[in-house]
């Protein structure tokens, strides 16, 4: 997919270069303030979730290896000009998009895969967890949204 940014064409391809920067960027960080390498599950749980700020941030990653850096401003003026493009009242189309892209990307496919294993690991520790928990209604929620992320990316995936 691709976004103008002023005078910039701004491809959005999911290959190796912008899977590594995708993790390296938006992944979380240990206690320690390394990179958990969980950007493009996290990424991709954010698209299928429609959260805005996703596409700003593929706009923001895939223009760095271009000249100079874009704001935020200049990313959701590219992506109302695509829905212009497309003729959308909702950015539904550009996010179905995006993410049979990176469902269809290898590399991008791969990490997602990695990121549902985390999760279930996660899911299996809250359980466990919740078991001693003195907040059950806390400790029940956290499990619910859990699975339901679990679930959603498994559909997304599939």
């Amino acid at each position: 997919m691709e976004f103008t940014v002023g005078s910039r064409a701004i491809e959005i391809k999911f290959d190796y270069m912008l899977m590594f920067k995708v993790n390296r960027e938006l992944s979380s960080r240990d206690d320690n303030g390394q990179p958990n390498e969980d950007g493009v599950g996290a990424l991709f749980l954010r698209v299928v979730e429609r959260n805005d700020s996703a596409l700003v941030d593929l706009i923001k990653l895939c223009a760095s290896k271009k000249a100079k850096a874009i704001s935020d401003e200049e990313a959701l003026t590219a992506i109302s000009a695509k829905l212009e493009e497309l003729d959308a009242t909702t950015t539904e189309p550009i996010f179905k998009a995006i993410e049979e892209e990176m469902v269809d990307s290898g590399f991008f496919n791969e990490k997602v895969l990695k990121y549902i294993e985390k999760l279930e690991l996660a899911l299996k520790y809250l359980k466990v967890k919740a078991e001693t928990a003195q907040d059950q209604a806390t400790a029940q929620f956290q499990i619910e949204q859990t699975e339901a992320q679990i679930g959603r990316l498994k559909n997304a995936i599939s």
